[in-house]
């Protein structure tokens, strides 16, 4: 019975990773910037004391956020780790295209997706409570100027 526990936990372990993996192992062959935030960093950078920031991020278990280059962007690379999320099971809550570009995909607690304009491009990773219609709100804090200037800088790049 312990042996049947542990290979079950385990594979609900390996399969979290693996949702987050698709996108990681996208950015990191780009040697895309990536910021890795949990609940403690995420109350930390709000360095205004917005109680509203407070309640949009209160769910959030982890976010990953990857500035992507403007190649992938001009490109739409990001189409192709989309794409195996999809194949996941993860459903399109919000596509957008425009002067500003918005992909949302979900399932369940987790959330991935892209936003750009004028050239610039940002892949997130998101898992934990959050109302999927508020994910635009939160990644416009991080070019807002309102969070620590260590992090909006390196966003920059």
């Amino acid at each position: 019975m312990l042996k049947i526990t542990c290979a079950v936990l385990l594979s609900v372990s390996l399969q979290g990773f693996s949702q987050e993996s698709i996108l990681k192992e996208f950015a990191e062959e780009r040697n895309d910037f990536k910021l890795c935030l949990y609940p403690s960093t995420l109350r930390m950078i709000n360095i205004k004391k917005d109680p509203e920031y407070n309640k949009l991020v209160s769910g959030i278990e982890k976010l990953l956020i990857y500035n992507l280059d403007s190649a992938t962007a001009a490109t739409k690379d990001y189409k192709e780790w989309t794409y195996k999320y999809t194949l996941r099971g993860y459903e399109e809550y919000i596509s957008m295209s425009g002067k500003m570009n918005l992909l949302i995909l979900g399932k369940d607690d987790e959330f991935v997706g892209a936003t750009g304009a004028d050239g610039r491009m940002m892949a997130f990773y998101l898992r934990g409570t959050i109302a999927f219609q508020k994910i635009p709100k939160l990644l416009e804090t991080f070019e807002g100027g309102d969070m620590i200037s260590l992090i909006t800088s390196q966003l920059d790049r």
